[in-house]
């Protein structure tokens, strides 16, 4: 998992161009839970210096939209944090990050899941398609890339199962079938603790990886349960850094083919590099980290909460929420609805698309009741922010508002409200309305650039709110 220094001093400016005293490097290193959309790694600094200078006795802060949970984490060495998010993987990576269990013996756990029975079970039912992906990735190394592209198209347990392997080829739905069979005779298995494999297998990781993902969750009902979201996190950050996907995010696998219908120029190379990683060993290492962080005593909280709720439940002691909702039309529960079941292990219902009267699952195989975020739909977002706004001014709190205008001349999507429209929202509700600007700044738009990091002069402004 990828170290980051924070870059160079930055100055900041208020909707008036008046400098503020630049923020001195924390120098601080931090790692990536997860690769995130709209990752505020690179503007901690700026986020913290905000928050502590309308709050520096040290109050009660809410980070309302947690996502990942570097803010929560930056703001938590010197006063309580609440972090909240609609999603449970975001409260189990916060929770790990906020109260880690620092007495794991990560070796012994690692090797206790890679050499257990199930690992080796699950492994051996699997190995007919474990055999045969392996074949497909070597055959297009070699210059004959059209199995693999069949195969990471259609090459999925939970699809052959749903479609009735309509779109395979012979071979192909051998091994898919012989793997489903094997799996069936392992009477003592679950349906949940097969998820990683059943779900996503093929499409998103090699099986291998998969069965490997399962044999580390199947372990971690047998630890202390104050363990469990340490355990937990570091799997969603393996599944995160391994997934063999343009970005390393989950709104879409990779698509093999071009628009032409011919292979892809590197498709064997680029399925090879990721779905060779190893998870025991990336799961290891990521689990160092957390066992790694500083413990604290303050009293800190990680919730699955809508964010209404989360407000209506936050103590009097609040002083600062921090909110980073989403503002473009995309959801991000699309990014990361492979983790969300991963810590859900629900047996989800798939969403399904009909083309020219054919219905047939997603292609992301996403999940049916993946939430839809209101600040999402321009038509409920007014009434969002108009909620937000509401609810803090009504604890008495200061609200700090991350939020990203809108370039034209870029290749992004328009935001569902102008930041002028938020701040005459957010006047209605607050006597002081100001805007601060961290200058040159590089958002995460986890694309296949080599530099993944867009840098816009004003790419993220921060609404401080008071009263």
């Amino acid at each position: 998992m990828e170290l980051i220094d924070i870059p160079a001093t930055l100055e900041l400016f208020d909707s008036k161009s008046k400098i503020i005293p630049p923020i001195k490097n924390s120098q601080k290193t931090i790692f990536r839970p997860i690769n995130y959309l709209g990752s505020k790694l690179r503007m901690l600094d700026f986020i913290e210096t905000t928050i502590n200078s309308l709050s520096p006795s040290g109050g009660v802060i809410c980070d309302l939209f947690a996502g990942s949970g570097s803010v929560s984490k930056r703001l938590s060495d010197n006063r309580a944090i609440i972090s909240s998010d609609i999603q449970e993987y975001s409260r189990v990576i916060c929770s790990a990050l906020l109260k880690p269990d620092t007495f794991i013996d990560v070796n012994v756990y690692v090797e206790k899941c890679e050499n257990s029975d199930f690992h080796n079970k699950l492994k051996d039912a699997c190995d007919p398609i474990i055999r045969y992906e392996k074949e497909c990735i070597l055959l297009a190394l070699e210059g004959q890339p059209s199995l693999l592209c069949e195969f990471l198209e259609e090459g999925s347990l939970i699809k052959s199962e749903t479609e009735n392997y309509k779109k395979c080829s012979s071979r192909l739905e051998q091994a898919l079938k012989d793997t489903n069979t094997n799996l069936s005779t392992l009477l003592s298995l679950n349906t949940y603790d097969i998820t990683a494999t059943r779900y996503f297998g093929g499409i998103y990781f090699s099986f291998e990886q998969t069965v490997a993902l399962d044999a580390i969750y199947h372990g971690i009902a047998s630890q202390p349960k104050k363990s469990h979201d340490t355990l937990l996190a570091a799997l969603l950050g393996t599944a995160s850094n391994i997934v063999n996907t343009v970005g390393k995010q989950f709104a879409q696998p990779i698509q093999p083919r071009a628009t032409n219908g011919l292979p892809k120029k590197g498709i064997g190379s680029r399925a090879n590099k990721d779905r060779s990683l190893c998870a025991f060993s990336s799961y290891k290492e990521l689990l160092k980290k957390y066992i790694a962080i500083d413990k604290n005593n303050f009293p800190h909280q990680a919730l699955k909460m809508d964010f209404l709720d989360a407000l209506d439940n936050l103590p009097p002691e609040t002083s600062v929420v921090y909110a980073d909702p989403p503002y473009t039309r995309d959801h991000y529960s699309r990014f990361y609805h492979v983790l969300e079941t991963l810590c859900l292990r629900d047996s989800p219902e798939i969403s399904t698309v009909t083309i020219k009267g054919d219905t047939k699952l997603s292609r992301g195989l996403y999940r049916e009741d993946r939430h839809q975020s209101p600040f999402c739909i321009r038509s409920t977002a007014p009434a969002a922010f108009e909620a937000l706004f509401k609810k803090v001014a009504k604890l008495d709190a200061s609200l700090v508002l991350s939020y990203s205008p809108f370039t034209s001349n870029v290749e992004e999507h328009p935001r569902v409200m102008t930041i002028s429209s938020l701040i005459d929202l957010a006047k209605v509700h607050f006597k002081s309305v100001e805007q601060l600007c961290p200058g040159t700044f590089k958002h995460n738009k986890l694309n296949n650039r080599e530099n993944s990091f867009d840098e816009k002069t004003h790419g993220e402004l921060l609404i401080v709110c008071t009263n």
